[in-house]
């Protein structure tokens, strides 16, 4: 437009749409310009004709259900959940992601003009949440195990198990197996005889509560006991579920969908470890000791 003037100043307009440009690539916002900021706004053409492609593709092959008035959306890019009530947004809280790789940089994940999934990356699905879990224990994937845990057993057979209260099951048998009795050195790290459970509790990677929903992915939402994951800006980090930074705002959110009274929302809260604060809940409590 000829009503337009070039400048060199990063004057208040400027600097709102900047702001704004920052908001919508999870960009923190600042009073100043920064290398992040200029190279993002310096993207080629070719980036935004490669991401249009890209999910027109997605919403080629992927068929979107109705969400109805009331769901969980998870924003993978922005690293946030949100509940909606009657089609209005309710709740928003942080979230960790499934870790990624840049595929430039890989060779493995390419065949031919595919670009394949990096393994730990967290699934693009629709599903409808079915159960609540409270103090889940951990059932702990084979690829963790062999990748993760075994180098660790291998140096200690038990320094792991007592350290993140774990336990071991015989895959053959289900029976529990004494870590003391097992020297993962002779074992074969592509061929464990063994699954790694982790106990429930607060040292849980799981937390105190998890969500369940029906998916081919394994997948999940769930609490953890690594709060501090969510001060990091960049937030891809987990094996591929999702971890929750408020979780049992968002199970508030789903209690009351569900019309659960005041009575049960206490009992509910007893279970993961809290203390009753009526006599009904004293109650409670005192009938889940005795058991």
């Amino acid at each position: 437009s000829e009503n337009v003037q070039e400048t060199d100043t990063l004057n208040d307009a400027v600097l709102s749409a900047v702001n704004l440009f920052r908001v919508n690539n999870a960009i923190p916002e600042s009073d100043k310009l920064d290398v992040e900021t200029m190279e993002k706004l310096n993207r080629p053409i070719s980036y935004y004709v490669d991401r249009l492609t890209a999910n027109m593709e997605r919403l080629r092959w992927k068929v979107l259900p109705a969400k109805g008035d009331h769901f969980v959306a998870v924003n993978l890019p922005d690293f946030t959940l949100c509940a909606y009530y009657q089609g209005e947004r309710v709740y928003k809280t942080n979230v960790c992601c499934g870790r990624t790789q840049n595929p430039s940089g890989v060779k493995d994940r390419h065949r031919g003009e595919l670009v394949l999934p990096f393994k730990a990356e967290t699934p693009l699905l629709y599903s409808e949440i079915d159960a609540i879990v409270l103090n889940p224990e951990w059932n702990i994937p084979y690829t963790i195990t062999k990748d993760e845990y075994y180098p660790k057993l291998v140096k200690n057979n038990t320094a792991v198990i007592k350290k993140e209260d774990l336990y071991i099951v015989n895959r053959k048998t289900g029976k529990y197996v004494q870590a003391d009795t097992i020297d993962w050195k002779k074992l074969r790290r592509n061929n464990l005889p063994y699954r790694l459970f982790q106990s429930s509790g607060r040292h849980n990677a799981l937390g105190l509560i998890k969500f369940d929903f029906p998916n081919p992915e394994s997948v999940y939402l769930h609490d953890t006991n690594n709060k501090g994951a969510f001060k990091k800006r960049v937030r891809a980090l987990s094996h591929g579920c999702v971890r929750v930074q408020n979780p049992f705002e968002l199970a508030a959110v789903i209690y009351e969908l569900n019309g659960y009274d005041e009575k049960r929302l206490e009992e509910l809260s007893i279970i993961v470890g809290n203390e009753p604060i009526t006599e009904e809940g004293e109650e409670f409590l005192e009938k889940r000791t005795e058991k």
